[in-house]
């Protein structure tokens, strides 16, 4: 495990991002793909039909199968798409290790940004500049947007009346006090030198663009918020169970204690956060049996803060769970 800092990007006096900047953002758009020739094919597209203005433009599609399947789905919309894209494979299974490949990659290509977005999502047509003036406006290290979930097939009333799938949504500018992939613009410079900045141990288990983008902002850089620039995220059947809901905030609570322990640990922090793990794992039982006759939503709501509790405890242990061994929506 590394703790290594990252280079701080410093303050931008530009003014808001339009037609008249002086030097031409080069933006490499990335999308890590494995096995999901559907949701390739609709990010594609997505981006086939985004409006960059006068940046410059290429896409970047890392292949995690070491066959190179999403080849053919590349090469069938190639001719549709007006920037040139890029088919690379990384043969080493792990998210960690693709979104090591696409920063590499942005490098050789002289991007000026990185844009990340995922292989079962569609960016939206203003999506890159939206991104663009946030950054410049802000001089932030990097950008997030919002992802607003489509389900594949009509899901259940409790997951609508849980919102279980809906994501916290920020006024422009806000700071953020962690950072995701799933819909993101970064400066290159804060990469750094460092020739693998998100952490490779994480393998299957995901969680290192947490690790990445904590230790940005624990160096001083600026994540900021930019509710403008949305993707949509489709959501598989497979993901529509109390299964699948209660091992992600599991994986949720383990990766970040995982990140924690590696970057902000003492005795006092682990005691604080093990009392914290034991709570949310106590209440969140108590509170489930109480909302069994009040619905299924109440109860997986509440279960779920188990879980997340479960998770932590576990990350704490130094224990990992995969949950990145399985393909959803493939």
């Amino acid at each position: 495990m590394s703790s290594s800092s990252l280079t701080v990007v410093g303050q931008c006096t530009e003014g808001p991002y339009d037609d008249r900047l002086p030097m031409t953002p080069s933006v490499a758009v990335c999308i890590l793909t494995l096995e999901r020739p559907l949701g390739l094919r609709r990010a594609l597209e997505g981006v086939a039909a985004l409006d960059a203005g006068q940046a410059a433009v290429q896409v970047v599609v890392v292949d995690n199968d070491p066959a190179g399947s999403a080849a053919a789905t590349v090469d069938a919309l190639r001719s549709s798409v007006p920037f040139p894209i890029h088919h690379v494979v990384e043969p080493r299974r792990g998210i960690p290790y693709g979104r090591n490949r696409a920063v590499r990659m942005a490098r050789q290509l002289g991007a000026t940004h990185l844009a990340f977005v995922d292989d079962d999502e569609v960016p939206s047509p203003n999506w890159l500049r939206d991104h663009l003036a946030e950054v410049t406006r802000s001089g932030a290290a990097a950008v997030m947007g919002p992802v607003l979930s489509v389900f594949e097939e009509p899901p259940p009333a409790w997951v609508l009346e849980g919102r279980f799938f809906d994501r916290k949504r920020r006024p422009t500018g806000s700071s953020m006090h962690y950072g995701t992939t799933s819909n993101v613009l970064v400066v290159m410079d804060a990469f750094g030198d460092e020739e693998a900045p998100f952490a490779e141990w994480m393998g299957l288990s995901g969680g290192d663009d947490t690790h990445f983008f904590m230790r940005l902002i624990l160096g001083g850089g600026r994540v900021v918020w930019c509710d403008e620039a949305v993707v949509s995220e489709t959501v598989p059947a497979s993901r529509v169970s109390v299964r699948w809901l209660l091992r992600r905030r599991y994986r949720h609570g383990n990766t970040l204690s995982l990140c924690l322990r590696d970057l902000r640990d003492s005795p006092y922090r682990r005691v604080r956060r093990l009392v914290g793990a034991l709570e949310r794992m106590v209440t969140g039982v108590l509170l489930a049996i109480v909302a069994i006759p009040r619905g299924r939503a109440r109860m997986v709501a509440a279960l779920q803060r188990a879980w997340f509790g479960a998770g932590q405890l576990s990350g704490l242990l130094g224990r990992r769970y995969d949950e990145y061994r399985v393909i959803h929506g493939g």
